[in-house]
């Protein structure tokens, strides 16, 4: 049994793991909605880089799953061109909570669709959205493509790369960066809505973390935020924001994937 548990905002790593699926005979899932976390069998994790680290449900899935009967393990992470070491975080919660190896890990660089309205505003990359041209995204498929061919031979061969790699010395973290696990690093972010908003729902239907309420606008509820910005990417007037970006010049999502894929993740009562 092969399978992969997927985390996506805006449909990176959900279409990357839906085509590994597809070259690996394996089966995707979503872990949002995974009851049993009794994993067995080759497991591959599939989830953006969210501040040089894991999303925040990737985090709790790990601490709460069952790798006792994993006899393959192996994750992929999708980034917007800085992937950090996001590997040697999901090393170390692998190590401390199940005392389980990760046998391989893989990047794939995709497109930066983050204001990253949690950032002081020096250090934020505010023309993000000029980089998403139709000649960019042609380049970011061809080499997503591209890049799960080669996880996909490595996955079939039960590539143990990575952990060949640390028993050589090589792919290692720093003390800095070992130095960020045990720093807080949830943002305190605010979105916000102008009088754009035509009150479509889409913001609600693709919130993951189920925190946005629509009642003549949204509304975000003080509970915990994924940071996915689903919210900020699905909506077609572009009317939802953050502190520092109010700009209207373009949303990303994957181009395959759309907003019913997305909201599918989240677990149904």
């Amino acid at each position: 049994m092969h399978t992969l548990y997927y985390f996506s905002g805006t449909g990176n790593s959900m279409h990357a793991a839906i085509e590994l699926a597809k070259r690996t005979n394996g089966k995707a899932k979503p872990l949002l909605s995974v009851k049993d976390t009794s994993l067995s069998g080759e497991v591959g994790l599939i989830f953006p880089v969210y501040m040089n680290g894991l999303p925040k449900p990737v985090e709790a899935f790990i601490r709460q799953a069952d790798f006792s009967k994993v006899t393959y393990l192996y994750a992929v992470t999708t980034h917007g061109g800085v992937p950090g070491k996001p590997e040697h975080y999901l090393k170390h919660l692998l190590e401390k909570y199940h005392q389980i190896a990760l046998d391989d890990y893989h990047a794939i660089e995709m497109i930066n669709n983050t204001p990253k309205g949690v950032a002081p505003k020096f250090l934020m990359h505010l023309d993000w959205e000029t980089e998403i041209t139709a000649e960019k995204r042609h380049e970011m498929l061809a080499r997503e493509m591209a890049a799960i061919d080669t996880i996909a031979e490595a996955v079939n061969h039960r590539s143990i790369g990575f952990k060949e790699a640390l028993v050589m010395g090589i792919n290692k973290i720093s003390w800095a960066g070992k130095l960020m696990w045990h720093i807080d690093s949830s943002p305190k972010l605010i979105f916000e809505v102008d009088d754009t908003c035509t009150g479509c729902g889409i913001c609600e239907e693709v919130c993951l973390s189920n925190r946005i309420k629509l009642l003549d606008y949204p509304m975000w509820a003080d509970m915990a935020c994924y940071y996915c910005y689903a919210c900020f990417n699905f909506c077609p007037q572009q009317a939802i924001y953050v502190k520092h970006y109010k700009k209207k010049m373009g949303r990303y999502h994957h181009p395959s994937m759309a907003q019913e894929a997305i909201a599918s993740q989240k677990l149904l009562d």
